[in-house]
């Protein structure tokens, strides 16, 4: 006969079974997307690149945004501290919630002639067929792709900086939620000031990095 104390034990180990699958199943998921943001510090001239999405996985809908806003702020902080790597640290992985990430920095340039005397640097107009790549930054090489972006990808890389060899950009990593409810926006809404004097010498990146025609 099974004593009573024993009786009591597997009931109370059952019960916490029981509830933890419950913890378990109530948990919802729920995604924020970030993208990098910046501009001159004198404010005249600004863009943005990458594509990212990362998940929450909490209780409430609410809890499980902030917990991907978390995410994207720890994996754009993670990213620039570790610029001089050029690779994508662990903290824009998905074991770190991140599922997507790509810096999204290709220079291409038409091959047919067209727009040839406006001097574009890239020019990602017209057919595929009729463009080449100049420069397909390695995903994780922040400093590049910034770099590329403003010096080269911006306006085409016609953009007349002063001086051309030193421009000094505001770089930031933000989040937001596709849906455009009130609360989503709310919860997954985030900045990350990364650099606030960040220099470039748009001339050797426009002669030595994507090759000026």
């Amino acid at each position: 006969m099974i004593k009573r104390h024993h009786l009591m034990a597997i009931f109370v180990f059952l019960a916490g079974a029981l509830f933890a699958t419950a913890d378990v199943a109530a948990d919802t998921i729920r995604r924020c997307d970030g993208e990098y943001r910046w501009q001159t510090t004198g404010g005249s001239y600004h863009g943005e690149f990458g594509k990212l999405t990362a998940y929450g996985k909490k209780s409430t809908s609410k809890n499980a945004r902030k917990a991907a806003r978390g995410a994207l702020m720890d994996c754009f902080q993670a990213q620039w501290d570790k610029r001089w790597d050029r690779e994508v640290p662990d903290r824009c992985k998905i074991g770190a919630k991140v599922e997507t990430y790509d810096l999204d920095t290709l220079c291409e340039r038409r091959t047919d002639g067209h727009n040839a005397s406006a001097g574009y640097v890239c020019d990602s107009s017209g057919h595929s067929s009729n463009r080449k790549t100049i420069v397909d930054v390695r995903n994780g090489d922040i400093k590049t792709a910034l770099e590329v972006q403003v010096c080269c990808m911006y306006r085409n890389g016609v953009a007349t900086f002063n001086p051309e060899n030193s421009v000094f950009v505001r770089l930031s990593g933000h989040s937001w939620s596709n849906n455009t409810h009130h609360s989503f926006q709310q919860e997954c809404n985030g900045k990350r000031l990364l650099s606030n004097n960040y220099e470039i010498d748009c001339t050797r990146v426009r002669d030595t990095i994507c090759k000026r025609p």
